[in-house]
Formats: C-alpha cells, sequence, structure tokens
C-alpha cells in the first residue's frame, strides 16, 4: 500500500460518510419542501430549523433512520456503524514510523484525567474494502428508502441495480467487522 492509495480510500469513505448523512437525513424530514438552494445561501444567512440544518449525532440519525425503516418493514441499518464512523470522523490517522498502512485510534470520553481507547485498527487494504462496502451498502439501503418515500429519483437502470444488489446483500453472509 503506498501513500496515494491511503489518501484515496480516505477520502472515497468521506465523501461516502457525508453522502450517507445527507441521505439519511433527507429520509427523515417530515416537511414536503426539502429544497434549499445550496448555491445562494451565504454566511449568517437564517435557513428554516429542520433536520437536513440540525445538528444532530450521527447515531441518533441512524436510530431515527431504523425506526422509520421498522414503521415502513424495510431493512434497519447497522448501529455499529456509527462507532467506526465517529472513529473515522473524529479519531487519529496515524502513521506510525513514517510506515503504512496507517493506524486508525478513537478514543472515549476523558473521565478523571484518563482516557480508554474505543477503536485501533490498522487501515490495511482489507479494512479499507470492508468499510467501504459497510458504508455503501448503508447508502444504498437508505437511497432505496429515499426513494420509495418519492424524496429522491435516480435513473431507473441504477435503481434496478440496487434493488438487485440489496437483495443478493440480504441473501449472502453478514459482512465481517473491519
Amino acid at each position: 500500500m503506498d501513500l496515494e492509495y491511503h489518501t484515496e480510500q480516505m477520502g472515497h469513505l468521506l465523501v461516502t460518510l457525508h453522502s450517507l448523512e445527507l441521505i439519511l437525513r433527507i429520509c427523515l424530514e417530515k416537511s414536503d419542501d426539502i429544497a434549499l438552494d445550496w448555491s445562494a445561501l451565504k454566511k449568517d444567512d437564517d435557513v428554516p430549523a429542520t433536520v437536513l440544518t440540525q445538528q444532530r449525532r450521527f447515531e441518533c440519525l441512524l436510530g431515527e433512520f431504523n425506526k422509520l425503516a421498522e414503521a415502513k418493514n424495510s431493512p434497519a441499518l447497522d448501529v455499529k456503524l456509527a462507532l467506526l464512523r465517529n472513529a473515522i470522523v473524529h479519531g487519529r490517522v496515524i502513521l506510525e514510523k513514517k510506515w503504512l498502512p496507517a493506524r486508525l485510534v478513537q478514543f472515549r470520553d476523558e473521565k478523571g484525567g484518563k482516557t480508554k481507547i474505543e477503536l485501533n485498527e490498522q487501515l490495511t487494504f482489507d479494512w479499507y474494502h470492508t468499510a467501504l462496502r459497510r458504508f455503501g451498502h448503508a447508502y444504498d439501503t437508505a437511497l432505496l428508502m429515499a426513494i420509495s418515500m418519492n424524496r429522491a429519483t435516480v435513473n431507473p437502470d441504477y435503481e434496478a441495480s440496487l434493488r438487485a444488489g440489496a437483495k443478493a446483500r440480504t441473501d449472502a453472509q453478514p459482512d465481517r467487522k473491519p
């Protein structure tokens, strides 16, 4: 593994995480008017407080989405994704002795002057592959829900491939943890 691969994969993960969070918010938004002219917004503009614009923890978004999914008899998302997402967003990516693969370390909240390790994993080829597959699956699941709620539209061929992929994943063995 080289630094370029590591950088590309971390970037891919971050874009996937941003996309997943946005599609979760689109599914959870109760208003029928979810459109904002994003390009026209400026610093200090006032916008309506909605699921799209409010600060919410990722864990809360997953929990709310899973309640909605249950009500709609749709697949839930793995709540363990929150730990991995938080580690990627808030953890430390460490290159030990300037060698790859890097290491991802996430710490718990401090108590009494000490903190515990929440996650400590090497970012190998397999790790990236598994993490991207898990987050991609969550994104596809949420996107299918958004489509079924008429909150998102995609090319019909793409939607068919999403549905076929979702069925294949449902029939397959569960993913191993990264």
